[in-house]
């Protein structure tokens, strides 16, 4: 099994987990398997990091594991909501690293941030937050990849967000009153002269 593929999402292991799974192990508890993905020739693991590790530091030879057909590219993105709805729960940071994952990949990040936000299991203002703290609005896309009505299609977005430049009058322009009755009165001088 690869661990050393980036498909580990968090931002580091907890050491104390690992050493809890260790010991449970060690006293024969049962665990769910861990998840890899199968390319051909490699393993690569994408959820159970720590029960991989706690296996391994209580010197276990094998561990029970759920083999998906797909490459270490699919791992990282499976990796990255993994732990959103079980074990040791996700820190602030680990959510934060699995976001900037999908925006530092030129295919991923062209998504928008509700996919992202779907994908990584975290809130849309969460991905939103991490796009503007890392992408530069002078490199960033201006394209987004965006599905609706379960349509994908390319977005332009460079005009998102932007106030619409009013046209400026000519100089000799004939000026208009602000107030309306100011200029139907205007438009009676000029009728009585």
């Amino acid at each position: 099994i690869r661990t050393n593929g980036g498909t580990q999402s968090r931002v580091e292991l907890n050491q104390e987990t690992v050493a809890e799974y260790a010991k449970a192990f060690t006293a024969g508890a049962s665990f769910p398997p861990v998840v890899v993905f199968f390319d051909g020739a490699n393993y690569w693991l994408a959820d159970g990091f720590h029960r991989y590790f706690g296996a391994r530091d209580a010197g276990e030879s094998a561990i029970d594991a759920e083999i998906i057909t797909g490459t270490q590219r699919d791992a990282v993105l499976y990796s990255l909501k993994a732990n959103a709805t079980h074990g040791l729960r996700r820190t602030n940071a680990d959510k934060r690293k699995a976001v900037e994952t999908l925006l530092k990949d030129a295919e991923w990040a062209t998504w928008s941030d509700r996919k992202i936000a779907e994908v990584c299991g975290v809130s849309h203002e969460l991905a939103r937050q991490v796009r503007g703290a890392i992408c530069h609005p002078l490199t960033d896309s201006p394209t987004r990849t965006v599905e609706r009505n379960g349509k994908t299609y390319e977005q332009n977005t460079a005009n998102i967000g932007k106030v619409a430049k009013q046209a400026t009058p000519p100089a000799n322009a004939p000026q208009i009153a602000a107030h309306p009755l100011a200029l139907v009165e205007e438009y009676t001088e000029l009728d009585a002269a």
